[in-house]
C-alpha cells in the first residue's frame, strides 16, 4: 500500500524487488532444519528489547537476527553450488519423483 501510494515509480521498483528478494530467502532459510525455533527466539529477545524500551539492545538483537539467516542462506547457496543446482532451489534435498513408482 506504502509502495502503491508513494508515487514515484523507481522508487516502488527497487523497494518492490528488493521485499521479494527478502521473502524468497525468507522461505529459503525457514526451511533449513531448526531455523523457524531459532528465528522464533531471535524475534523474542527483539521484542523484549523493545517491550524494555532498550534501543541498543533491540538494534543488537536485529542485526544478529540477519547475521544468522545470512549465514544459514549462504550454506545453503554452498550446498547448492556442490550440488550444481541453481541458486534458488529450496528442495534440493528431496530425490526427485519417478512416474508412476511414487504416486499413491
Amino acid at each position: 500500500m506504502l509502495l502503491g501510494g508513494c508515487g514515484n515509480c523507481t522508487v516502488r521498483a527497487i523497494l518492490q524487488s528488493l521485499h521479494d528478494r527478502i521473502a524468497s530467502l525468507r522461505v529459503l532459510t525457514l526451511a533449513q532444519p531448526g531455523r523457524a525455533a531459532a528465528s522464533v527466539g531471535e524475534m523474542r529477545r527483539i521484542l523484549v528489547a523493545v517491550e524494555h524500551a532498550d534501543p541498543e539492545e533491540a538494534f543488537r538483537a536485529c542485526v544478529e537476527h540477519v547475521q544468522q539467516a545470512a549465514a544459514i542462506a549462504g550454506q545453503v547457496f554452498q550446498q547448492q553450488e556442490a550440488l550444481a543446482l541453481p541458486a534458488g532451489t529450496a528442495c534440493a534435498a528431496r530425490p526427485e519423483r519417478r512416474a508412476g513408482r511414487d504416486e499413491a
